[in-house]
């Protein structure tokens, strides 16, 4: 399967700025590390275990792919592809509802592959394609009359053409998705006049058509399922859901080319496979990770994109962190999260001495964050990673040269926080000078930055950026558990069960 005009570069991985002299970690940590990470990049590739996550979403893009080159009509992406295009023609909005954050996946496609402030659009300026919505929090009263005065539900008219219309996507496989969707199935019947047979044009499930889910969703009227996948210990390993159905049908209505997130995703695992540790970006970017987690000197990390279009992303890597998939391989949840180091503490003020609180520079949270450089308690600091782009997806704009003064008729050079160097600078140089300005900033009070530096914000290194970092979690885990001395269900791999055949 070949590319559409676009080309797959490498994401690459620079520590450089995480090897700091008192942080007791350097480059030869690192390789000796990433040298006893590969047995564990083989329990992954050659996993006999057909319904663990792990497995599941390693060899998931490459499936898709084999199985649609295969049959090009009756295969899970043509039946996709088939339900995406009536869905564009039908509806202007769509609904998507899960449990626990199922769709932050869906949501990072959503930053990442469409035109900023995408449902502002014009349907024109959306290409015919739908608007989408995200709810969540399925219990949340306010949100969800909200989203229903928004969608004219409160109106209780049928629609009377597609700009008036929408559709729901369901994603789960239990009973407490189904019990938030009463409002919104009753909203949906009466925006179809009643019609089973429309409601059947704009009710898609992405569950166990045989589950309970399923069959209530079968009696309002939906036809079309999607196979939720089968993971043990499912809120735990949502956040590995992101390139199945669960992420890529909503990516399917928006008009995004799933079949590049696949092939960035599948380019990923080349890499992964093929590299030596050397040049492995995954295995040294989980390498580091790794080391810094097992150290006392650390508290978590700070996932700072410092790109609008990531932010998705940072969310669904944060629920990665937080959530995914800990006790698949025996690692508790209190090393996940940052959120729970009691030494780096967001909000409280610290009670125990008299303490300087400096702000986190770069933090994703906005700024709040902050730390505790008390003298009773070593200094614990969370480590950054900066994902910084190289490349804009539209026109570099060009900043003010002469500040505020030159609009009055007034020049006069105007220096700002960035200094005298960016006057002048488009927007994309004072990117990358103010990316570096925040790590320097860090260096300041000793805490290590790591940067993944990803060519472009498209479908390709979107696939490739989510795949690295479902894996390189996967494989920090596990090695964190052996650290620990707390065996793991990969520690002994059966014979391959990577898919075969070769993507054309």
């Amino acid at each position: 399967m070949k590319l559409r005009g676009n080309k797959l570069k490498p994401i690459r991985f620079d520590p450089s700025d995480a090897y700091l002299a008192d942080s007791g970690i350097g480059e030869s940590d690192v390789n000796r590390v990433a040298k006893e990470l590969e047995s564990i990049r083989d329990s992954v590739v050659f996993s006999n275990e057909s319904e663990r996550f792990e497995t599941v979403f390693y060899h998931e893009p490459r499936r898709l792919l084999l199985e649609y080159q295969g049959d090009r009509h009756g295969s899970e992406l043509a039946k996709l592809f088939k339900v995406a295009n009536r869905m564009h023609a039908t509806v202007d909005r769509i609904v998507v509802i899960g449990i626990d954050g199922i769709d932050c996946g869906a949501q990072a496609f959503l930053d990442g592959c469409c035109q900023p402030y995408w449902n502002e659009l014009t349907r024109g300026a959306r290409g015919s394609k739908p608007r989408i919505y995200f709810n969540g929090n399925n219990f949340d009263n306010d949100a969800t009359q909200g989203l229903l005065s928004l969608l004219g539900a409160t109106e209780g008219r049928p629609s009377t053409s597609e700009l008036d219309a929408w559709g729901l996507i369901v994603v789960g496989d239990c009973d407490k998705t189904f019990a938030a969707l009463g409002p919104f199935l009753r909203a949906l019947h009466t925006n179809c006049g009643g019609d089973l047979s429309k409601v059947h044009q704009r009710l898609v499930g992405i569950t166990c058509e045989q589950g309970s889910l399923g069959q209530q969703l079968y009696k309002v009227g939906c036809r079309d399922f999607f196979s939720f996948p089968k993971f043990g210990r499912h809120d735990q390993c949502f956040g590995f859901t992101a390139l199945t159905s669960v992420g890529l049908v909503p990516a399917a209505m928006l008009g995004i080319n799933v079949i590049e997130l696949l092939l960035g995703a599948v380019g990923l695992n080349d890499h992964f496979e093929k590299e030596s540790r050397d040049d492995n970006s995954v295995l040294r970017f989980a390498a580091l990770n790794s080391l810094l987690a097992s150290s006392p000197r650390f508290c978590g990390r700070i996932v700072s994109p410092l790109n609008h279009a990531l932010e998705g992303l940072r969310g669904w890597y944060q629920r990665l962190l937080d959530r995914g998939g800990n006790h698949s391989v025996g690692f508790p949840d209190t090393l996940a999260s940052s959120a729970d180091q009691p030494e780096f503490d967001a909000a409280a003020p610290d009670s125990s001495s008299g303490t300087d609180r400096r702000p986190d520079f770069g933090s994703s949270a906005g700024g709040h964050a902050q730390l505790t450089l008390g003298q009773t308690k070593p200094l614990r600091v969370p480590v950054a990673y900066d994902f910084v782009v190289e490349d804009c997806r539209f026109d570099p704009l060009a900043s003010d040269e002469h500040g505020v003064d030159s609009i009055l008729g007034e020049p006069n050079i105007a220096e700002n926080s960035l200094g005298r160097q960016a006057i002048g600078q488009t927007l994309p140089e004072l990117y990358r000078l103010s990316a570096k300005k925040i790590a320097e900033s860090r260096r300041q009070i000793g805490g290590p930055t790591a940067r993944l530096i990803i060519p472009k914000v498209d479908e390709l290194h979107v696939g490739q950026l989510m795949q690295m970092l479902m894996i390189s979690n996967v494989i920090e885990r596990i090695w964190l558990a052996r650290f620990n001395g707390q065996p793991t269900h990969m520690d002994s791999p059966g014979p391959a069960r990577a898919p075969e055949g070769d993507l054309k």
